[in-house]
Parts: structure tokens; C-alpha cells; sequence
């Protein structure tokens, strides 16, 4: 039985009286909760479990919202990690099977179709060099008019 309860229950004559074995500090603690500074500890700590509840409440609330968010995203991850792990399995072996393709080619051929790329190249930046030079002569000519050439005197 603590301090308060013993102290609520003597009476006032047997609490002056110098033949009690009270503290200076229990009797200062009779003092306070008769005077009616008892009534405001009690309201001030109703108040302060209100105000811990709440927080403690909110922070209940806030851990269970990051909880299911973060379930939720790694379900997401989880889910579209399987959907997505097939195809590039897939993708990954087509590109297999077309780099073993190059193992079947001799070396001989592979020259061969090098050479043939090669002309191919040359032939077909000669082309784009040829069309380049007609076109920009063209774009002058639409751009700029025929200058002088052909202008009345």
C-alpha cells in the first residue's frame, strides 16, 4: 500500500499529533492533497494519459500504414517478378540459340560474308555520298533560286 492511500485514510487530529512516526515529505504529501492541489494532480494526470494515448494511438496507426504498405509493394515486386521471369528466360535463350548459330559457320564463309559486307558498304556510302552531293545541289538551287544565271538584264 502505497504513500496516497495510507495517508488518505488517518484522520487529521491523529496526523498532527507528534507521536506519529509520518516524514516530513508524508506530511507535506497530506498537506497538498487536502488543500485541493490533490484534485489538480489527478486532472493533470488524466490529461497527461490522454495526450500519451493519442500519441501512442497515432503511432499504432502509423505502424500499421507503413505494415501493409510495405506487404503490399513486395506482394507488387514478388507478383510481377514471376510474370516477368518467363520472358526473359525466353529472351535470353533466343539469343542463345542465335549466337550458337555462328558456331556452325566455318571460318572460311565468315570471310567471305565480310568481304561481301565490306563491298556492300563501300558501294552503299558511295550511293548515299552520291545522293548527298545531287540533293544538296538540288536544295540550292529550290532554297536560293538560280542567282544570277538566269535572271533578266
Amino acid at each position: 500500500m502505497g504513500y496516497a492511500t495510507r495517508m488518505g485514510e488517518i484522520p487529521m487530529a491523529d496526523y498532527l499529533s507528534s507521536t506519529s512516526d509520518l516524514t516530513i515529505a508524508e506530511q507535506g504529501f497530506y498537506f497538498v492533497r487536502t488543500n485541493g492541489l490533490g484534485g489538480l494532480r489527478t486532472i493533470s494526470e488524466s490529461v497527461s494519459d490522454l495526450y500519451a494515448n493519442f500519441y501512442l494511438d497515432r503511432t499504432t496507426t502509423f505502424k500499421t500504414f507503413s505494415l501493409v504498405t510495405m506487404f503490399v509493394a513486395i506482394s507488387v515486386i514478388i507478383v510481377t517478378t514471376l510474370i516477368f521471369m518467363p520472358k526473359v528466360f525466353s529472351v535470353n535463350k533466343t539469343n542463345m540459340k542465335v549466337l550458337s548459330l555462328f558456331g556452325y559457320i566455318p571460318p572460311e564463309e565468315v570471310r567471305l560474308l565480310a568481304d561481301k559486307c565490306e563491298q556492300y558498304m563501300d558501294t552503299y556510302l558511295d550511293k548515299i555520298v552520291y545522293q548527298k552531293d545531287y540533293s544538296s545541289y538540288f536544295s540550292g538551287i529550290l532554297f536560293h533560286g538560280f542567282g544570277n544565271k538566269f535572271s533578266a538584264r
